[in-house]
């Protein structure tokens, strides 16, 4: 197993733990279409009283496609005003093409968890830092972890360490904000979040659906299962 694929098992490993540790998986029967027999596409939802849901989107297709995703958004309930977390690692067995992480705000930039990340995100320095579209720069922090080109073992130990450091505090305190804005105002934040998520032209590459073998309107109902707020 190449270092690329080692570290994003670990990752993926590290997510399902911390995930099962505060959290109870849901049967969604409406995600049985995007799972995989093979587990080359996987799709995991859990819930608890503290965050609405949270959902881990894996893709791990070896061979000719070498194509692999981690993706997962855990959306606070309506009525907090914490910031959603959200993470995207896209890569093949030799390099990490892309990653992003973020603790991407609703209704405050200055959110105390969203306060915490930027001071985490100043003390890393990473290279190869990526733009980010019009779209990501409306719904995103300024402090967003955005790069490309991960293939060191020094820049793959800081990733693992920074994803695993991120979500755990993220777990602990999101139970710390509940009932501090209306339902009302925390629906309209997630529905603009989810609005903008679904202008990411990755999603519909012919890349992603080449290899996952699904056509345009699968790949609708799936863009739409992944980013909606009416839970």
């Amino acid at each position: 197993m190449s270092q690329i694929l080692a570290a994003l098992t670990q990752m993926r490993s590290n997510i399902i733990t911390q995930l099962n540790d505060v959290a109870n998986e849901q049967d969604e029967p409406a995600f049985a279409a995007f799972n995989y027999a093979d587990g080359s596409w996987v799709n995991r939802i859990w819930k608890n009283e503290h965050f609405r849901y949270a959902h881990l989107n894996i893709v791990n297709m070896s061979g000719q496609q070498d194509f692999r995703v981690i993706h997962m958004c855990i959306f606070p309930h309506f009525h907090s005003n914490a910031p959603i977390f959200g993470i995207d690692l896209i890569a093949n067995h030799k390099l990490i093409t892309g990653a992003y992480l973020d603790y991407s705000p609703t209704c405050s930039a200055e959110h105390p968890l969203s306060i915490q990340f930027t001071q985490c995100m100043r003390s890393l320095n990473w290279k190869r830092k990526r733009e980010l579209p019009e779209w990501a720069i409306h719904i995103f922090s300024p402090n967003i972890l955005a790069i490309g080109g991960i293939k060191t073992d020094i820049e793959l130990q800081q990733l693992i360490k920074v994803v695993d450091n991120t979500l755990a505090e993220y777990l602990k305190r999101i139970g710390d904000y509940h009932h501090n804005i209306d339902d009302a105002v925390g629906r309209k934040a997630q529905n603009f979040y989810c609005e903008q998520q679904k202008k990411n032209l990755h999603l519909r590459s012919t890349k992603f659906i080449t290899t996952l073998k699904i056509d345009e309107d699968k790949l609708d109902t799936f863009i739409n299962l992944c980013y909606h707020s009416d839970n």
